[in-house]
């Protein structure tokens, strides 16, 4: 469906031509539209072995330009060290899909991912309550972000197909 507006106009004006598309799924049609009409793809709790054959189709997809930026939501769980076996869930239909462990398993976790074509990591937190989501963002931000900085900035480098360091910011 088209629509058509008459005397619109959006200050101030995107750059590069217009503002970034970002495409989300994980599913094969997901990646073709991203790569047809896409600057940017979402994968949403994909898993490491599928996020990395979705990754390369997108890439196949895009040979000859500029690959799209790619994303994945991540959901862990940064153990505190007295952890119990089991903990009480606030999202309990996605506890099961959390990855668990202590800060450096969660940098690990996230670098299998960007060494796959990760350029963004959007991270969501398993957590018991509001003081265990604060505990585990305090962490994360201390001894799991700092791993993937660059200049100061938050980032993830990758190798692109050519073997050079593609860096987002």
């Amino acid at each position: 469906m088209t629509h058509q507006f008459e005397a619109v106009s959006q200050a101030p004006r995107p750059p590069d031509g217009g503002p970034p598309i970002w495409i989300g799924g994980n599913t094969p049609p997901a990646i073709r539209r991203t790569a047809r009409c896409g600057s940017g793809w979402l994968a949403c709790f994909s898993e490491l072995e599928e996020f990395r054959s979705r990754v390369a189709l997108l890439r196949e997809l895009t040979e000859g330009r500029d690959d799209p930026s790619i994303a994945n939501m991540l959901y862990v769980r940064i153990e505190r060290p007295d952890e119990p076996k089991t903990v009480r869930s606030t999202t309990a239909r996605l506890a099961a899909s959390a990855f668990t462990g202590n800060a450096d398993a969660v940098a690990e976790h996230i670098e299998r991912y960007a060494d796959a074509g990760l350029d963004h990591a959007l991270i969501v937190f398993e957590s018991e309550s509001v003081d265990d989501l604060l505990r585990q963002m305090q962490t994360f931000a201390e001894q799991v972000a700092p791993r993937f900085a660059v200049s100061g900035d938050a980032a993830i480098a990758r190798r692109s197909g050519d073997g050079e360091h593609r860096v987002s910011r």
